[in-house]
């Protein structure tokens, strides 16, 4: 294998781990802000967890708009490390080089778009939902089955909010496991081509 092309698997796999490295960093960030408790009963029993939890989802905000930033950042570096390496392999790879780069830069941004827009809509079902028991707080009664609420309308809404944030989740999970293949995939065939 000429060394150009070698010098172009070894930075298209540097790259593929840094991302994936990052999502998992974001991953262990978000645990940290423990948004498992964020909706649940104990919590949302108090005013003060209520207000806990919404601190949580503003941080969970924060952190997203950190993470999306420096997603951009390692993105922009890659394709242009990656760009500048293609234009040293033999000009017989370079069409099927540049091919498959702008194919994985696409689905990587596609991906990863769709996970912070799914985050979001994460935090802002949430935070509808905390609001709405804030707001109803004098007449709700809590017990074994749940938030119970006095009007229909809130019932609806809350059942709502809680069937949003199962969807995201169903989607983040599918869309963790998948990149998690890819990247499985990408690493094993780039390290087959390498050994080439």
């Amino acid at each position: 294998m000429p060394s150009s092309a070698a010098q172009f698997i070894s930075i298209a796999n540097q790259y593929a781990t840094v991302g994936f490295q990052a999502a998992q960093a974001l991953n262990t960030q978000q645990q940290s802000l423990a948004l498992d408790q964020v909706l649940s009963q104990s919590r949302l029993q108090t005013t003060d967890g209520t207000s806990a939890s919404l601190t949580a989802i503003e941080q969970l905000r924060t952190l997203i708009g950190v993470h999306q930033a420096a997603f951009e950042k390692i993105v922009v570096s890659a394709s242009s490390e990656l760009l500048s390496a293609v234009a040293e392999v033999p000009e017989s790879l370079r069409s099927e080089y540049k091919t498959g780069l702008l194919h994985s830069v696409n689905w990587q941004l596609s991906a990863q778009s769709a996970f912070y827009e799914g985050r979001l809509r994460w935090a802002d079902a949430a935070t509808r939902l905390c609001d709405l028991v804030e707001s109803r707080r004098a007449e709700l009664v809590f017990s074994e089955h749940g938030v119970e609420f006095q009007s229909n309308d809130d019932i609806e809404e809350f059942n709502a909010l809680l069937t949003t944030i199962e969807e995201v989740h169903q989607l983040e999970v599918a869309a963790l496991q998948e990149r998690a293949t890819k990247f499985a995939a990408s690493t094993a065939i780039l390290s087959a081509v390498q050994r080439t």
